[in-house]
């Protein structure tokens, strides 16, 4: 992309998240690059923090379990983004939105003429009217749309923008962090993984029942949640002694070294994984996955040499695969006095 003026990067919340995690490889690319990258984002810890290069623009924006909350909110932060925006894009700069949320960028954007770049994660948006208001926004205001997966780019109808499927990828930092500690050679107990966040269409709640079902394996379940949330759930779910619930992080080396399988159950009836970076992760070090039949996960898993598509609703199937993998393992059971603690901070055992 031609540019000589600045890029202002747009994403809402700053999480540990899939979106903004492969967002922060596209800024410090263009950091790269030797463009001024401006950054709006809000003042919360995630994978956008601490690029370096890049300038901050603090967002007042969080979310709240109160729907009209985060509402208000979010009406709030659009208007200060095309107030904001409005008043600095020049003619030579280019705005780069990531998701379908921050429709107030696009306006400004729109309004100045500038270069429009939209990276497109995901379809969930909700209610339906916001969503066919923030596809009409994108139509007619994006010239450029970045999808991450062909199954989301036929989720949507857009005639305008150029659009293009670029895979994620895993950024050098990470990759380098594997060739250098590289799969820890498992000692202990079989260890399931399963890294996502803390909503039921996730499959949080297939995930406890296999642990109750596999008292011998150990099961590792970690949850982009705040702490509060995280307690919540585990007062609620009471999962069993051999299921860590274990706090996020953005550095996750360890917990995927200790690890001899990753899950991904989201329900496809509830949520369509459009790609899913802890797949990624997990094939950087070798390990096997088992992931939606459907959405992103089926264009990046090979059968059987990445793992297995499975239905996480088809129950009876994921057991039976389960019980195939730890059916003749010659690896100690799980026992409850040899939990590690160096990366759990929660823990009903």
């Amino acid at each position: 992309m031609k540019n000589t003026g600045k890029i202002y990067g747009i994403h809402l919340l700053n999480d540990i998240s899939g979106s903004p995690l492969v967002f922060s490889m596209v800024l410090s690319d263009y950091v790269k690059q030797g463009l001024n990258v401006q950054l709006y984002t809000s003042n919360s810890k995630g994978f956008l923090s601490d690029i370096a290069g890049v300038q901050y623009h603090h967002l007042p924006y969080s979310w709240s379990p109160k729907k009209i909350v985060t509402l208000i909110n979010f009406l709030y932060v659009q208007l200060y983004l095309f107030i904001s925006l409005l008043v600095k894009l020049k003619k030579n700069d280019s705005v780069h939105v990531n998701t379908l949320l921050p429709f107030g960028a696009l306006l400004a954007a729109k309004i100045r003429g500038v270069h429009t770049i939209q990276h497109m994660h995901e379809v969930s948006v909700k209610p339906a009217s916001l969503f066919r208001f923030l596809c009409f926004v994108s139509e007619h205001c994006t010239r450029e749309m970045i999808f991450v997966s062909h199954y989301l780019k036929t989720c949507f109808q857009f005639k305008k923008p150029i659009q293009r499927v670029i895979h994620n990828r895993l950024d050098t930092q990470f990759l380098a962090e594997v060739k250098k500690h590289g799969k820890v050679t498992p000692t202990g107990p079989f260890t399931v993984l399963m890294l996502c966040s803390l909503k039921e269409y996730k499959g949080v709640y297939v995930f406890t029942r296999l642990a109750v079902d596999f008292p011998n394996v150990r099961f590792r379940l970690m949850l982009n949640a705040s702490e509060a949330d995280i307690q919540e759930f585990i007062k609620n779910e009471k999962p069993s002694l051999n299921c860590e619930i274990l706090s996020p992080t953005r550095n996750t080396h360890q917990v995927y070294q200790q690890a001899d399988l990753v899950l991904n159950l989201s329900l496809p009836n509830q949520w369509i994984e459009t790609f899913g970076m802890t797949i990624l992760e997990a094939k950087a070090y070798g390990i096997k996955v088992i992931a939606p039949p459907v959405g992103g996960p089926a264009e990046i898993v090979s059968v059987p040499e990445d793992g297995w598509l499975i239905d996480s609703r088809d129950y009876n199937t994921l057991k039976l695969k389960m019980q195939e993998l730890t059916a003749n393992l010659s690896r100690l059971p799980f026992d409850v006095n040899a939990i590690s603690t160096a990366t759990s901070t929660h823990s009903n055992a």
